[in-house]
């Protein structure tokens, strides 16, 4: 009897003990959505618009002003003299996979991350800030006269964004028609 529950035992501990080590394999790291990284220094207060995905609105042709009133745009103030502020713009989550259907008219989406933070895009094309891949970043020059910031959103694929990530930084110079705004260039 005592030999039965020996074996009962031990066949017990290798059934348990596999299932742990099949369920230890499922488990994978998160996976990280890549976004543009926008560094604003806030000498001044400054406008941040980012739009949201699909609603055919042309960005490039339309005011700030008036692209503050499309339905799912985000508009927020960076406040004066708080440094430079980091604002992370993820891509929209049609181009993650996602049925077209979902990726119409998704608002628009934003962080700004805390006073201080420092994130710069990586060598090799990316790096990290949190749960974010930021891919590359557009910075707006110190004592610019931009005043409104524009940023689209990235609609490349996750395969597309990750072959075609640079790890650069653009600097965003004023519109010519109105040298208090700028528009951040398609990825």
């Amino acid at each position: 009897m005592n030999r039965v529950a020996f074996i009962v035992m031990l066949a017990l501990v290798v059934v348990l003990g596999g299932i742990a080590i099949a369920m230890k394999k499922k488990t994978s790291e998160p996976q990280q959505e890549a976004a543009r990284l926008v560094r604003v220094p806030t000498e001044r207060e400054r406008e941040v618009i980012v739009p949201p995905c699909g609603t055919g609105t042309n960005v490039g042709a339309t005011k700030p002003e008036a692209l503050v009133k499309t339905p799912g745009t985000i508009a927020f103030r960076l406040k004066r003299n708080n440094g430079d502020r980091l604002v992370l713009v993820p891509r929209c989550r049609a181009s993650q996979g996602a049925q077209p259907s979902e990726g119409v008219n998704l608002p628009s989406a934003a962080f700004v991350l805390p006073i201080g933070a420092q994130v710069t895009a990586g060598r090799g094309g990316s790096a990290q800030a949190g749960t974010e891949k930021v891919e590359s970043q557009l910075v707006v020059p110190a004592n610019s006269p931009i005043r409104t910031i524009v940023i689209t959103r990235c609609l490349e694929t996750a395969q597309e964004a990750k072959k075609n990530a640079t790890g650069r930084t653009l600097i965003l110079d004023p519109l010519r028609a109105r040298k208090d705004a700028t528009l951040a260039p398609p990825c």
